[in-house]
This record gives structure tokens, sequence and C-alpha cells, in this order.
């Protein structure tokens, strides 16, 4: 691999950028003393396009943060947790069949300019402080969580899917169990082994959607709101960034779990 100046990587599910950069020294020790910086972080839960900019590439972050992105993603429906997607607490459960026509129909309520609060657990900053910080010690009830516009161009629905419970448990636990650093994993675990076992259903709904939208878009928001127009519990289930302006997931460079 030549030495460059923007290199698209495929993170992998349950890996931070920082991991990303740190895997990229590792295996290309033409970059183990160059600057590297990403643009458009990608929590461990999302998967996919990332990029990171090289050496005086790195001054131009903000050029490249800006770009539009396009997202695949799942929403698994019947369920809410306090991160929006599977790395989180249980805190709500609902039932509801799904009818396909109603998904068919949420493009309506998407296309366009929208403001959306961010997700408690996101690094979007109050005071200084990334909302994360308030979350994980329960203070977000305390703050006024800032918002921002974002504008959606497309969204897609790509169809339906059900999931047995039991097979749906082994994988969010093995989601769970790809992620290192502190990110309460055990609390998440008992709390998706609680809801379980005290759930009737024997299986769950996933919408697959795709969505082209601005900058800021919080993908995980997305699939609560979904949930929330129809009046059911939702949260990301898997995300994955195919597009950044013109990088494309296809020429990235695939990373190890």
């Amino acid at each position: 691999m030549k030495k460059q100046s923007v290199l698209l990587v495929n993170k992998p599910l349950g890996m931070t950028p920082f991991e990303a950069i740190k895997q990229i020294r590792k295996y290309y020790p033409r970059y183990k003393d160059t600057k590297i910086s990403y643009a458009g972080r990608l929590d461990p839960m999302a998967e996919g396009l990332l990029l990171l900019l090289i050496g005086d590439e790195t001054k131009k972050q903000e050029s490249y943060t800006s770009l539009t992105k396009t997202y695949y993603f799942e929403t698994l429906f019947g369920v809410e947790t306090d991160s929006y997607d599977t790395l989180g607490v249980v805190v709500n459960s609902s039932s509801k069949m799904i009818v396909q026509k109603e998904l068919e129909n949420l493009k309506n309520h998407f296309i366009g300019r929208h403001i959306y609060p961010y997700p408690p657990f996101s690094s979007a900053v109050y005071k200084g402080k990334p909302l994360y910080y308030y979350a994980r010690r329960g203070l977000i009830g305390s703050i006024e969580i800032p918002k921002r516009e974002i504008e959606i161009d497309e969204f897609y629905f790509l169809g339906v899917r059900n999931i047995p419970r039991d097979i749906l448990q082994k994988e969010i636990s093995r989601r769970i169990n790809l992620v290192n650093g502190e990110f309460r994993q055990e609390q998440i675990a008992e709390k998706w082994r609680d809801f379980f076992n005290r759930c009737i259903e024997d299986t769950f709904s996933i919408g697959k959607f795709r969505v082209e939208c601005s900058s800021g878009t919080y993908v995980r928001s997305l699939c609560v709101k979904i949930g929330k127009i129809l009046r059911t519990n939702a949260i990301a289930y898997r995300i994955v960034r195919e597009k950044i302006g013109e990088y494309n997931l296809e020429k990235a460079v695939n990373l190890k779990e």
C-alpha cells in the first residue's frame, strides 16, 4: 500500500475509530509515526466506511466531515435502549404487529430538513463535555440536550424480516462481547438477559432501510423516530456507512475484528 493522504477503511462491528487507527499503524509501518485523524465518527455498533486523514490532510478535517453520507441500516422493533442501539441498557419494550405497508409509507416522514436532538450517548458537546459524560452519570435529565438541523435527501424501505428470539439473543450477546473499553458491557448484557427472560415474543421484526443524508445525521435517532411513527419501540440493530461524499465502501481496506 502506497502512503496516501486519505485512507478508506472498512471499520468492523465492535471497533472504535481509535482502534482502527491503531490497527492501521500496526499493519502498515509506514504510518507508524505519521499523524492520523478520522473524519466522521462511527460508533462501536456501526460498521463501514471510515475516512482516515494522513499527515497534513488532518488540517482539512472539517471539509471531510461536512460531506453527505449514505447508510444502510436495520431497525429492530419492540425494544428501547438508552443508547438507541444494541449497546445500551434496555429501558422499555412493546408488542406490535409490524405492517409492511406502514414501513413503505415512512419516506414521507423523513425527506427534507428536520431538527433532531442528539442521542444521549453521543460525542456531541454540551458545556465542554460530550453528552455520554452526562448520560453515564445519570445526569442527562438535568441538561438541555443540544439539537441539530439535518437534511435527508433520499429514504428507501428495503424490506422486513423476522428473527427468532433465541437467535436474536445470541447475536446481541455476540455484538456486546466484540466491544473493548469501558462501555458498560456487563450492565448492558445483564439488562438484555432480563429482557429476554421476561419477554413473551417468539420472533422480532427488523426493517431494512437506506438513507442519503447530511453530515450530523444520527441513524440511531432515525430508528427511534421510526418506532414513534409506528407507535412502538425501536432501536438501531445494524448500521453500515456505505458512502461519504464520493468515497465508496467498495474501495476501502478491510480491518480485522
